[in-house]
């Protein structure tokens, strides 16, 4: 009886206890209620404003009503997580203690580790308890909430849960009223902890990962303050750009691995290098003399410093040369690796960075396109040239559209008989302003952008229409020489598209000549003589441009199918007054004969210069003795007129 008594006392003691938590918790229920019903309240209030500081300080009288907190504070934080503040703390005599604190958090890393958790966090730094609770929603992260735990009192579930609850509605007000200026700046303590967190994946941006070198983006960074500081002390700079020559082909024949290497090597040669051309020896100043960078592929590029003369960027470049003509060995072979250089200077050329790379880059292209193996200084004139070239780029992209090309016709004379044997098809552009490019202006350009093709398709197509026209007229025994660009004659469907173009208009393939230059028939010599072949076949004649200016080797020439060999204009104009002139243009005409081919003289201005190819056995000419390049009205008239056949030179 008496253990019965016993438990029936303990059920009815804990039955009580139970009654008693469920009423506190109930209590406890109604007052956050009644809080967060008031808070919300405040929150709707006009006079809240959008300043999210007078918000939080609004918001701090409700979190006590429901947490045991002794000091708290807020942080702000921006939209990409980088910059933290500690906006609020309601006892200014504690913000210190806070901020050390929170410096203890950021180190740990309990800070970041509480600013992405979905609940209030606790932590214990010298016997003082800390709550910290991210202020966020579904959009972004705005702040955190910084609570210090009164002392000797527990931090239960119950606090947790209604700090919980005060900070997202806090959260969400912030983003409804779209507060702006909770982003107001970092802290400047926190800055050196973020900045110290960031220094390694920085350095890791900054360089290249093949050679270790600076990449360009730190380069241009680096060039910026030395040229910040020049300018404040008038001292010259240089940057020097750069290229390895033909690296792609070691790639192609000696394989990829090789080319890691070698640039690896270089990389190493060209510090080296440097460091022996000892180019600040004067200087007593603490910063290098030189940066050098790895910009990716076979681009290197070194920033010179306290440059006093030309002289000396010449000791550095003769330096380089003398170093990199060193051959290099690898498991493959050896390899004697030359480069490129554009070099541009500061301020002669230009006052920032990117503006010197660009001039040291043309000044690459320069070298390039001279033979490589040699440096360049920028000239300031050339930056004109680039300019006009690319307006004029953007003009010939639009020209095709706008129909501004127009194809003039330039009669071929026998000069014994006077008779038309033929017209050359020549291309010429006016725009819509008027104004006249020359073709060996647009050509060029043409060619570097790829708009030779359709350039070349059009003059295709209007060739064959304006023969065509004449055939119609009663001209059906004068042929038509039509100019044929490399790349286009390099087409895998080129013959194609031109036999698909004379079958349009119905004419004989007979009487079209393709006029190709030297440089396009060594171009890809097997290619070439397939295509060739093709053309012969289907019996299109073939003439070779421009002789005599290019590198054609004679034992291919005599076995190429070529109708017709055109004496460049250069070596009619010296005639008869330059003797080796006079010897090119015979013994040209004499290897045209001898391999059983034409040959036609171009530039013939004056009845000098006709007699003397007739003598030579040249009895072809076209110029501006017979005629200049006419329009189709114009070559009709011109045509009507077998009588006048010589104009005024």
């Amino acid at each position: 009886m008496e253990d019965r008594k016993k438990n029936r006392q303990r059920l009815n003691t804990d039955l009580k206890e139970r009654l008693s938590h469920l009423e506190e918790t109930n209590r406890w229920h109604l007052h956050t209620l009644n809080v967060i019903s008031a808070l919300c309240s405040l929150y709707q209030k006009p006079n809240m404003g959008k300043d999210p500081i007078h918000l939080i300080r609004e918001t701090v009288p409700f979190i006590l009503q429901v947490s045991p907190f002794s000091t708290v504070g807020f942080c702000s934080l921006s939209a990409s997580e980088s910059d933290i503040e500690l906006d609020y703390v309601n006892k200014q005599e504690e913000e210190s203690n806070l901020r050390k604190d929170l410096e203890h958090l950021i180190a740990s890393g309990e800070f970041a580790w509480s600013l992405h958790s979905h609940i209030p966090q606790l932590h214990h730094i010298n016997k003082r308890t800390l709550v910290l609770a991210s202020i966020a929603t579904p959009t972004r992260i705005r702040g955190i909430f910084i609570g210090q735990v009164a002392p000797n009192t527990p931090f239960k579930e119950h606090h947790k849960k209604g700090l919980h609850a005060i900070i997202q509605h806090c959260a969400y007000a912030l983003e409804s009223n779209e507060l702006q200026h909770v982003i107001k700046g970092q802290n400047e303590h926190l800055i050196k902890s973020f900045v110290s967190q960031n220094a390694k994946l920085k350095a890791q941006n900054n360089v290249d990962h093949l050679t270790h070198l600076p990449n360009r983006q730190h380069f241009q960074s680096v060039a910026e303050q030395h040229l910040e500081h020049a300018a404040s002390t008038g001292e010259k700079l240089a940057i020097v750009l750069l290229n390895l020559d033909l690296f792609k082909r070691v790639n192609e024949s000696l394989g990829h691995n090789t080319g890691d290497q070698l640039l690896q090597t270089i990389s190493q040669r060209l510090i080296q290098s440097l460091k022996k051309a000892e180019i600040n020896r004067t200087t007593q100043e603490s910063h290098s003399a030189y940066s050098l960078s790895h910009f990716g592929a076979d681009e290197f590029c070194i920033l010179l410093t306290d440059i006093c003369s030309l002289e000396q960027i010449e000791k550095v470049m003769l330096q380089l040369s003398a170093d990199f003509s060193k051959p290099l060995t690898f498991d493959t072979g050896e390899i004697i690796q030359t480069f490129s250089a554009g070099i541009s200077l500061f301020p002669d050329n230009a006052e920032t960075a990117e503006k010197l790379l660009q001039f040291a880059d043309i000044a690459l292209d320069r070298a390039k396109k001279k033979g490589r193996n040699q440096h360049i200084f920028y000239n300031n004139d050339e930056q004109f040239h680039v300019v006009d070239q690319l307006g004029l780029s953007r003009n010939l992209h639009r020209a095709l559209e706008k129909d501004e090309f127009t194809l003039y016709f330039q009669p071929q004379i026998n000069t014994l008989t006077s008779k038309v044997t033929g017209i050359e098809a020549l291309i010429r552009w006016t725009d819509h302003t008027g104004q006249s490019t020359p073709p060996d202006k647009f050509i060029p350009l043409a060619e570097d952008t790829g708009l030779i093709i359709p350039i070349g398709r059009w003059v295709i197509e209007e060739a064959c229409k304006n023969l065509k026209h004449l055939q119609d007229l009663g001209f059906v025994n004068i042929p038509i020489s039509i100019n044929i660009a490399a790349q286009q004659f390099s087409e895998h469907n080129f013959v194609e598209v031109l036999s698909s173009t004379v079958e349009k208009y119905q004419l004989n393939t007979e009487m079209i000549e393709l006029e190709l230059t030297e440089r396009t028939v060594m171009g890809d010599i097997k290619a070439t003589v397939s295509t060739l072949m093709e053309l012969r076949n289907a019996g299109y004649k073939i003439a070779i441009d421009d002789f005599g200016t290019g590198y054609s080797s004679l034992s291919y020439i005599k076995h190429l199918p070529i109708d017709r060999l055109k004496i460049d204009k250069s070596f009619i104009a010296d005639i008869p007054c330059d003797k080796g002139s006079i010897a090119i243009v015979k013994a040209i005409t004499q290897l045209a004969h001898g391999i059983n081919m034409d040959v036609i003289a171009e530039g013939v201005e004056n009845l000098t210069q006709v007699n003397l190819i007739n003598s030579l056995g040249c009895n072809e000419a076209q110029g501006y003795l017979y005629s200049k390049p006419l329009g189709i009205e114009e070559l009709i008239g011109f045509l009507n007129q077998p009588n006048k056949r010589i104009e005024k030179a």
